[in-house]
């Protein structure tokens, strides 16, 4: 993992319903998909993916690329004026372009935490899945 940005993710409120206790809300970590986040040598800023091509200093194969490589975290700051991903009361509000210092950043994927280290899964066989779009 990165050490020179603080991961700070946002949040949705999940809700679970059933017909016989009611719905009961719980709030879920979101994270940003690695595709989009910065991957820089581990003692210093030098990218380790340059958009189309892994670092062959770095990434001479996959064992060389998981020891010298870190994927950076993102600050709230950055999910919302980097990615924009902004923090609303309940959710998120996804921008599909956001321009930044930097360039431009064109869509976002995010995933729902379980916990700080896994990822959510939905079992929804014969289950209902409704969101607000």
């Amino acid at each position: 993992a990165g050490y020179m940005e603080q991961e700070e993710k946002p949040y949705i409120t999940l809700k679970e319903c059933t017909l016989s206790g009611g719905c009961t809300s719980k709030q879920a970590k979101l994270t940003l998909d690695a595709n989009w986040r910065w991957i820089h040598h581990t003692s210093g800023y030098e990218n380790c993916y340059t958009g189309d091509a892994w670092n062959p200093n770095f990434c001479s194969d996959p064992v060389a690329c998981a020891r010298d490589c870190a994927l950076e975290g993102v600050s709230a700051d950055k999910y919302r004026n980097t990615y924009g991903i902004e923090q609303l009361q309940n959710g998120v509000k996804l921008n599909f372009v956001t321009d930044h210092q930097f360039g431009t950043n064109v869509g976002s994927r995010l995933y729902i935490m379980d916990g700080d280290d896994k990822y959510k899964m939905f079992y929804l066989k014969n289950r209902e899945f409704a969101i607000d779009v």
